[in-house]
């Protein structure tokens, strides 16, 4: 008699295939680009999956065993992740994310920070609630096996602990979590998160913020009745750049 499966196992390997069609596909998907890459993303499924049970999902591991081209629905020219046509044995890998023989004609990297804000407001203009979902996501495009840093705030890296995980205390991150490609050893007093980035699209770091935010737009709306039948609303707004800030 078989169990219930894991239900965040199987969201999370539906959202690890879907990213990893769209990356071999080089869109998002739709019906026209799942048909015309049919063989693609049947042989994801069976590289990624064995009897049922999710086994790799590493895009590192994947180039080296995919071995179908895939078709850019709308454009002419072949996607730049495939055909691998001489599948080889992979190779004895410290880094399970990235292999070392990667190259590119030109070195990218694109960093992009995506902030969530949750508000919860009165009748009277009163923030009841208020929380900030963050990620900050990256592209990488490196050759070899490159050592990127990124500066944090000063007063956030004494309060990295060897999870990964920001102690709340007085600084308004919690829930902090980095990819495990961040040397956590090495977090010291410069500030700088060290680390060697897996090949393309990746999560770097995920974090929450619970107090010191202040709203991106407050709008003060002032209600004119000049006529019965005529009533003028005056909506001046006050836009800050930061939605949160570390107290002083």
């Amino acid at each position: 008699m078989l169990s219930n499966a894991h239900a965040m196992l199987v969201f999370e390997y539906l959202h690890k295939f879907v990213a990893l069609s769209s990356t071999y596909v080089g869109a998002r998907l739709h019906e026209d680009a799942v048909k015309k890459n049919f063989m693609l993303i049947y042989e994801l499924l069976d590289e990624t999956m064995d009897f049922g049970f999710p086994q790799n999902s590493d895009l590192s591991d994947l180039k080296m065993l995919i071995t179908s081209e895939s078709i850019r629905v709308g454009e002419r020219y072949k996607s730049e992740m495939g055909p691998s046509l001489q599948p080889t044995a992979p190779e004895p890998i410290q880094r399970s994310w990235r292999r070392s023989d990667i190259k590119y004609r030109k070195n990218k990297c694109f960093v992009d920070v995506v902030e969530t804000l949750h508000l919860l407001v009165s009748p009277q203009g009163q923030v009841l609630q208020a929380d900030v979902d963050g990620k900050v996501l990256m592209r990488a495009l490196l050759s070899g096996v490159p050592e990127c840093s990124m500066g944090i705030n000063a007063d956030l890296s004494s309060l990295l602990n060897t999870q990964g995980v920001l102690d709340t205390g007085t600084n308004p991150l919690v829930d902090c979590t980095l990819h495990p490609c961040v040397t956590l050893g090495r977090l010291g007093g410069d500030a700088c998160l060290r680390f060697i980035p897996p090949d393309g699209e990746f999560e770097l770091m995920r974090y929450r913020v619970l107090q010191n935010i202040r709203l991106p737009v407050r709008l003060n709306i002032v209600v004119d009745e000049v006529a019965r039948q005529h009533i003028r609303y005056k909506l001046p707004d006050f836009v800050q750049h930061s939605m949160w800030q570390s107290e002083a």
